[in-house]
């Protein structure tokens, strides 16, 4: 909990360093076969505005925590959209079984759901590598996903396989 702590105050410092203004983050975990961590980072925004968010989805070797995601992280909010860095680490290859990753993504969008500071008609992605992956199956299997921005070697060769063409350098885009 003190590590909890010292995290969430080290990131609202440091945005606040840089102008962004954040409302709350919250670190927390989802209920599944093996609990799903996450920090959900909210921009200040009026209370009771409902928030679209992104579901940012780390590679498989990535941490949620990783200051790799951060640039990303603030220019959504930045946007008065929220961030739901979601944690892989524990799940690792159970993803790859087809039931263990339908289950998963449905427990965390049923979470979404729930939380009602957000705009349950606007979920997205963002994937990186692994997370791009999984972004790209999630979101030919799940209604409630609104879209999906993927990179990283293994989401561009899965989309590339997937008859997408070649974007910008370790990037692909859908047909």
């Amino acid at each position: 909990k003190r590590l909890d702590a010292e995290y969430i105050d080290a990131r609202k410092a440091d945005y606040a360093k840089r102008g962004v203004k954040i409302r709350e983050i919250r670190r927390s975990k989802i209920l599944f076969d093996q609990a799903i961590p996450y920090i959900l980072s909210l921009p200040e925004t009026p209370l009771g505005k409902k928030l679209p968010v992104v579901l940012l989805l780390p590679g498989f070797r990535n941490l949620m925590e990783s200051p790799y995601f951060d640039p990303v992280e603030e220019q959504f909010l930045t946007k008065n959209v929220a961030v739901m860095r979601i944690g892989l680490a524990r799940h690792g290859m159970h993803l790859e079984n087809e039931e263990y990753f339908r289950r998963f993504v449905e427990t965390v969008l049923n979470h979404v759901e729930s939380l009602p500071e957000l705009d349950v008609d606007n979920i997205s992605i963002w994937g990186f590598s692994f997370g791009g992956y999984l972004g790209l199956r999630a979101l030919a299997d799940e209604c409630r996903l609104q879209g999906l921005a993927s990179g990283g070697r293994r989401a561009s060769s899965m989309a590339l396989d997937a008859g997408a063409r070649p974007g910008a350098a370790g990037s692909a885009v859908a047909p």
